[in-house]
């Protein structure tokens, strides 16, 4: 039976590139060379908004943690190279462990049990880009969409998050995960054949906001949960 299946599994990757051609094919005789300027503009507009899930997660740091720009910026770099060559908020961790440890002095306390469950849960780039991604492929698709159409795939896609696999890079379950919210929106699955194609560069910068968000909220929990002066006791005072 493996012997069988690799044989199959072969057959698939040797007429995978016939299938996508037929794919764009049809895609562009339906939209024409307007589809051209508009996956230009979704691939700027979902990297906009990566870049924006960024800058919140540095302004959550400085803000909410009282951490200084530099510092943050310092710290989380090296998550974020991890983030970018591996796309996967799994392979980050460790770096995102001594990043908050070392470069923002948060104890082992907070960094143990904040960022692994930040890791699995609060991928916040992910509902987001994926809702983009729909609207953009109902535009070239022509299909119209409403605020029900709106609501239902962005209910999907905040599910999604959490029903699918965490850590490994999305292309492995870009069709998983897109196609449950482009059929709550009524928008055909053909186009996601072409918009893998730029799912690597997306991945990157999602993953990198993913890394980011999870250290700026780090630092907020680890100013939330530091013992107050009347917390301490007459003993620490003294010591003070």
């Amino acid at each position: 039976i493996r012997d069988a299946m690799l044989v199959v599994v072969g057959w698939v990757l040797a007429i995978a590139p016939a299938g996508v051609f037929a794919l764009a094919l049809v895609v562009g005789a339906r939209t024409g060379f307007t589809a051209l300027g508009a996956f230009a503009h979704y691939l700027v507009v979902v990297i906009l908004i990566c870049l924006a899930g960024i800058a919140a997660a540095y302004a959550l740091a400085v803000l909410g943690g009282r951490v200084s720009f530099l510092r943050f910026a310092r710290a989380a770099a090296p998550a974020q190279a991890v983030a970018i060559s591996t796309q996967s908020s799994m392979a980050s961790l460790p770096a995102m462990i001594k990043g908050c440890e070392t470069g923002l002095a948060i104890p082992p306390r907070v960094t143990g049990v904040t960022l692994p469950l930040a890791v699995v849960l609060f991928r916040i780039s992910g509902p987001i880009s994926t809702v983009a991604m729909a609207i953009y492929a109902a535009h070239v698709m022509n299909v119209p969409l409403g605020p029900t159409q709106l609501l239902s795939g962005a209910t999907v896609a905040v599910i999604m998050v959490f029903a699918t696999a965490t850590g490994i890079p999305s292309q492995v379950l870009y069709m998983a995960t897109l196609t449950p919210i482009l059929s709550a929106m009524g928008v055909p699955i053909d186009i996601l054949a072409l918009l893998i194609a730029v799912e690597p560069i997306h991945d990157m910068f999602r993953t990198t906001a993913n890394v980011t968000m999870d250290m700026g909220v780090t630092t907020m929990v680890d100013r939330w949960t530091q013992p107050r002066p009347a917390e301490l006791g007459p003993a620490s005072k003294v010591h003070r």
